[in-house]
């Protein structure tokens, strides 16, 4: 199933597959419901009868329908947002250690030699050119402590923006679930009024069905007066 796979993506990679598909599904049911809402419109501007106002009414139930497959929709693309997020989170932390774990690397090479004068170094080495190559070494060592320490800096930042957005997606999430709420109340409300329509339609039906045989009754009755007049004309001539 489709929560099955969800619950099996594990790469960033993935999720952003998974991400856009979600996306798509939003814009092809946000197209649906555009046509209802033209429906709609259509319906209104006709003659106020009951069978229009049971065609608005059903129109109005499929787009609450297609707008709360819309919510859950985006509550589903919400959801793997924030696992998507929280995969970052944890291999900007990964980053972060790896860094520092290379740090103290470096540290330790730049303490160990600075445990040793260039002068110290000069005698150890056998020719100028290799005392060159020791101190282009440990100016190189010193590059890469302050390229470290510029990128732990950096990917701290990039931690906090992926934890801000992990927050921000999480009151959407909250705030979706709440729309939800609203739109399967207001579905309710509009199947119920629909229902309530129905049922006065087919009384409505009931009640010129009762006239309609009434009349035939009444039809029937005159049409018997007139068999009695007549006969009685006849008798009298």
């Amino acid at each position: 199933s489709e929560d099955l796979h969800n619950a099996r993506a594990q790469t960033i990679e993935e999720m952003n597959k998974l991400i856009d598909q979600k996306k798509n599904a939003i814009d092809a049911l946000t197209e649906k419901v555009k046509t209802y809402q033209d429906k709609i419109k259509e319906v209104k501007n006709q003659s106020f009868n009951l069978k229009n106002q049971l065609n608005l009414l059903s129109n109005e139930i499929d787009k609450n329908d297609l707008d709360i497959q819309i919510t859950e929709e985006q509550i589903q693309k919400t959801n793997l947002e924030i696992r998507q997020i929280t995969l970052t989170i944890d291999q900007k932390e990964k980053e972060i250690e790896i860094l520092k774990k290379q740090l103290s690397e470096f540290l330790r090479v730049l303490y160990k030699n600075d445990q040793v004068s260039y002068l110290e170094v000069l005698v150890m080495n056998n020719s100028f050119s290799d005392f060159f190559d020791q101190y282009e070494y440990l100016q190189n060592i010193q590059n890469k402590i302050r390229m470290s320490l510029t990128d732990i800096k950096n990917t701290k930042l990039e931690l906090d923006i992926q934890k801000n957005t992990f927050e921000d997606k999480r009151k959407r999430e909250t705030s979706l679930k709440k729309q939800l709420d609203i739109e399967k109340g207001e579905l309710l409300a509009v199947s119920s009024e629909k229902e309530t329509l129905l049922k006065q339609s087919q009384m409505s039906e009931k009640k010129f069905q009762t006239y309609v045989l009434e009349l035939k009754r009444e039809e029937k009755e005159v049409e018997n007066d007139i068999i009695t007049i007549e006969k009685k004309i006849r008798a009298e001539l």
